[in-house]
């Protein structure tokens, strides 16, 4: 059986998952159903408050992703024949989130390098499509099915990623509905 990366299981107890929280918001504006570039969408919201209007509603994070929560809990006492007999998706995510922990460390290098190039203010700065090409290369397309994504075909700049690593992007239409350029 194939040894798997324990930080995957770290987060269930060192985050205290009862005491994470996420704010219930709503969205006030958004220009995102608009024909736009996904880099320029904005949106306005305000939190959402108790009948006092002094504190924020809540959902604890457990209630939103208990699912997943059990299911971690559930594959770090898991033996080689239950990950034998896991439905393929589910044995899929698994295999995907504990391939993107073994290289943690060497992506994190790569982000860490392209973030660094836009704080330092170095004459070759990191665009907004570099950023966006390293998120995906490194962040993103590893926990995505399959490593199957692309980047918006309008991004500027196209080149391959800025880390060093010489991979090149896959560039394609990113919006959802009719494919037609007008």
């Amino acid at each position: 059986m194939e040894e798997f990366d324990k930080r995957i299981f770290e987060g269930l107890t060192a985050l205290g998952l009862n005491k994470l929280q996420f704010a219930i918001i709503k969205l006030k504006s958004c220009n995102g159903t608009e024909s736009i570039s996904f880099s320029e969408v904005s949106c306005g919201y305000e939190v959402l408050r108790d009948k006092t209007k002094r504190r924020p509603c809540f959902f604890p994070f457990t209630l939103i992703f208990n699912d997943g929560v059990s299911f971690l809990e559930t594959m770090e006492k898991a033996s080689s024949d239950d990950i034998k007999n896991m439905e393929p998706h589910m044995k899929e995510a698994f295999l995907r989130l504990n391939a993107f922990y073994k290289a943690k460390e060497f992506n994190e290098t790569c982000l860490k390098k392209v973030f660094d190039m836009k704080l330092n203010g170095e004459e070759m700065a990191a665009t907004e499509t570099d950023i966006s090409i390293t998120l995906a290369e490194h962040l993103l397309g590893k926990l995505a099915p399959g490593e199957s994504y692309k980047i918006d075909n309008k991004a500027r700049g196209k080149k391959s990623c800025r880390c060093g690593c010489k991979v090149t992007p896959v560039f394609d239409g990113t919006g959802i509905g009719m494919k037609k350029q007008l």
